[in-house]
């Protein structure tokens, strides 16, 4: 998705590929099991507004998650395929690890 609006919460489990780029999501974000790669702001494609909670786990290609701005923890662990993060702003708890 590129510079759209999500009013409700975004899940998506065992999908081959996700982008989100200069979207806001009005609710919890949750990303798990994407066999491609998983890039939520980054090179070429600007950060997200996230209002609540965003998790990211378990994918297995390469994550990026840049210029975002999180209202809510933000939970990514044990990505694997390789791993990027910066520039984000996080109102929450946030917890990064086993990430590689």
């Amino acid at each position: 998705m590129n510079a759209g609006t999500i009013g409700g919460p975004l899940r998506s489990t065992g999908a081959a590929a996700l982008t989100l780029c200069a979207a806001q999501v009005s609710g919890p974000l949750t990303i798990t099991g994407t066999s491609g790669p998983v890039l939520i702001g980054g090179p070429q494609c600007a950060g997200n507004n996230i209002s609540g909670p965003a998790q990211i786990t378990r994918n297995n290609r390469r994550v990026s998650f840049a210029g975002n701005t999180v209202h809510g923890p933000l939970t990514i662990t044990g990505n694997t395929g390789g791993f990027s993060y910066s520039g984000n702003t996080v109102d929450g708890p946030i917890t990064v690890s086993g990430n590689s």
